[in-house]
């Protein structure tokens, strides 16, 4: 569906998560990469997102997965960044492009002083590393301020839409309107 997009949008990406599970099977790479090839798509136009939970640090075949993957120019976001499995060794240790700062921080992002600190401690260092920040879980027009304010470019969140099916995604984005704004 993405190649056929990418006609109208030149620049349309496409991220997909993945589970710990998939991350046992050690042709998981290789069968990534047959199917981007398969569909016709290029892998710097897929981001595989993996949430820290699933403890890539203890897995090598993870982190070898994630090379492989990357020698291919496929992004790969850490989602779910500040839930129970926190770790700053997870940005060290695993080839990343972006983190996804987890939408439990946005809750009450207008008056949560932590909130905003976590969220700025954690775009200040991914920024340094040459990694992208995604914040998730923006509802209000409030909270966008907030993290646009603190420089924040990715955004995500139901202040945007909630989720549709893919033919009112076509009409509403694709076809109708000339392309995500």
């Amino acid at each position: 569906q993405c190649k056929e997009w990418r006609k109208i949008l030149p620049n349309l990406r496409v991220s997909v998560n993945f589970s710990a599970i998939q991350f046992e099977d050690p042709d998981l790479a290789k069968k990534v990469v047959e199917k981007i090839n398969e569909v016709g798509l290029n892998g710097e136009e897929l981001t595989i997102e993996i949430t820290e939970s699933m403890e890539l640090h203890n897995s090598e075949q993870s982190k070898d997965i994630i090379k492989e993957l990357k020698s291919y120019n496929i992004k790969i976001a850490l989602d779910d960044f500040g839930t129970g499995y926190s770790s700053l060794n997870h940005i060290k240790e695993i080839p990343l492009d972006m983190i996804k700062i987890e939408q439990t921080f946005v809750t009450e992002l207008e008056q949560d002083d932590y909130a905003k600190a976590f969220i700025k401690m954690i775009s200040e260092l991914a920024v340094a590393l040459g990694l992208q920040v995604c914040v998730e879980g923006i509802e209000q027009k409030e909270q966008l301020e907030i993290v646009r304010h603190m420089g924040i470019e990715y955004i995500q969140g139901f202040y945007f839409d909630r989720a549709i099916s893919l033919e009112e995604f076509e009409t509403k984005y694709i076809f109708n309107s000339g392309g995500i704004k």
